[in-house]
């Protein structure tokens, strides 16, 4: 369905009126689903791209965001995660970017993580959890240790080996007996 004078197109479902440039809408499960399928035979992959072409670029620029939304308790539309893309640094020679990550908590979003280039010509950028300070824990799980690594964030302490650590650094050492 074409919408008017804006310009919409709307896809599937009863709606006659769709509410984005482009809406697909259905109630069969595990649709609509966007397919980009590459038959090529060289190493060249499909693409999906995010562009933001203002010509006037600047530091901290949002460019990207995917969002991750459905319906709660209430039947009210709540956002439950973003992945967000924006600009460091937009000076030629010196461009970076940053990717973050938010999800859901208590209702309100937070910021979990921040992968980060850099700007000053180094090779490596940064990985950052709990980049806002809400007390998010982190954790890395073994083959068969699911505290291999913790960080309780509220208590600033880290463990090896366990999940509750009680000092700054925690090592907790299995008795290989």
């Amino acid at each position: 369905r074409l919408s008017g004078d804006d310009g919409y197109v709307g896809i599937g479902g009863a709606d006659t009126t769709p509410d984005a440039m482009l809406h697909l809408k259905t109630s069969v499960s595990s649709q609509p689903e966007i397919r980009l399928e590459n038959t090529n035979t060289d190493s060249q992959e499909a693409c999906i791209r995010f562009m933001k072409n203002s010509g006037d670029a600047t530091d901290g620029d949002d460019i990207g965001l995917i969002r991750f939304e459905g319906d709660n308790s209430a039947d009210a539309n709540h956002l439950y995660a973003y992945i967000m893309g924006d600009t460091l640094r937009v000076a030629d020679g010196t461009e970076a970017g940053q990717l973050r990550l938010y999800i859901s908590q208590a209702g309100s979003s937070v910021q979990y993580a921040t992968y980060q280039g850099k700007s000053d010509g180094s090779d490596a950028g940064d990985i950052i959890f709990n980049p806002a300070n809400a007390n998010i824990d982190f954790r890395i799980d073994g083959d068969t240790n699911d505290n291999l690594v913790r960080v309780d964030a509220a208590n600033e302490r880290m463990g090896i080996g366990t999940g509750t650590p009680n000092n700054k650094l925690h090592v907790e050492i299995e008795d290989s007996g």
